[in-house]
C-alpha cells in the first residue's frame, strides 16, 4: 500500500490501474469493505468485476456480489473456479484460498 500511495501522490489523477492494485491489496489484507469501495470507484469496473464480486461477498454485500458476478459471467461465460485455480500462479496457497473463498461466496462455481 505504501508504494501505491506514493504513486497516487505523484499522480493524483489516480488511474484505474492504481485503484486496481490498491483494491487487490486491501482485499488480501482482509479489508473487504475498503477494497469494495476502492474497486467500485474505478472508471471501468469491467476488468475487476470478479474481484468486486468477491470483495462484496466477503463484506456481506450479497446483492452487490451477485450483480458483479453476473457482469463478469456476461464477459466470460465459461469462467470456472477450478480452471482459474489451475491457471493463476499464486505462490501462497492461503492467498489463493482467500480468493477462491470470496468468489465462491459471490456465487462463482
Amino acid at each position: 500500500l505504501a508504494a501505491i500511495d506514493k504513486a497516487t501522490e505523484l499522480n493524483p489523477l489516480t488511474p484505474d490501474e492504481y485503484l486496481w492494485v490498491r483494491g487487490s491489496t486491501q482485499y488480501f489484507l482482509g479489508d473487504y469493505g475498503l477494497a469494495l469501495g476502492t474497486l467500485r470507484s474505478m472508471k471501468d469496473t469491467g476488468p475487476v468485476a470478479r474481484l468486486i464480486a468477491a470483495s462484496a461477498a466477503m463484506a456481506g454485500e450479497r446483492e452487490v456480489a451477485a450483480a458483479y458476478r453476473e457482469a463478469w459471467l456476461e464477459r466470460y461465460p465459461g469462467f470456472r473456479l477450478a480452471d482459474w485455480a489451475r491457471q493463476i500462479p499464486l505462490r501462497d496457497t492461503g492467498t489463493q484460498e482467500q480468493m477462491i473463498e470470496g468468489m465462491a461466496r459471490a456465487g462463482f462455481r
